[in-house]
């Protein structure tokens, strides 16, 4: 059976969606889910 999962998001991160947010940590933005980093890349792998 299908449980709710209540998303706890860490100070400070700027949500994307209701799911996923980022937050800028020195020279890299690690993506989360929750508390759980699902993406992370480096600020200079940007293009302009």
């Amino acid at each position: 059976m299908p449980r709710l999962q209540l998303l706890f998001f860490p100070e400070g991160i700027a949500l994307i969606n209701q799911n996923i947010g980022c937050k800028r940590q020195g020279t890299t933005i690690p993506h989360v889910h929750s508390t759980l980093p699902v993406f992370i890349y480096d600020i200079n792998d940007m293009q302009p």
